[in-house]
């Protein structure tokens, strides 16, 4: 008899989302938008240090995926998850004032 003892499927743990780099101060992917982003549709340019990304499919719930921010500013990023559809990343620099930075975050979560 065989016992199932982990399920290892995509809909559940994997990274559904990614943007890998994106320049606050130009508004650019690099190298594009076609490769430099999974499960992204577009993105909003919110103001200084703000940036909205739209996702392609939406997450089951808003309280059900994460994001994983990163900068150039020593960890002083935040993703702010607050609908299923979008989400945004705010930087800071180190005297706590909003940043224009290099940005990039990735998403796990359920995909509804």
């Amino acid at each position: 008899m065989s016992t199932v003892i982990a399920n290892n499927t995509i809909s559940f743990g994997a990274i559904k989302g990614y943007c890998t780099c994106f320049f606050m101060s130009t508004n650019v992917f690099h190298p594009g938008i076609d490769t430099a982003t999974l499960n992204i549709t577009g993105f909003t340019d919110v103001g200084t240090g703000n940036l909205r990304y739209a996702h392609t499919n939406n997450y089951v719930a808003v309280d059900d995926y994460i994001g994983l921010p990163n900068d150039g500013n020593y960890g002083k990023t935040y993703a702010d998850l607050n609908a299923t559809s979008s989400a945004e990343q705010l930087c800071f620099t180190e005297n706590n004032s909003a940043s224009d930075s290099v940005m990039s975050c990735a998403f796990g979560g359920e995909l509804a």
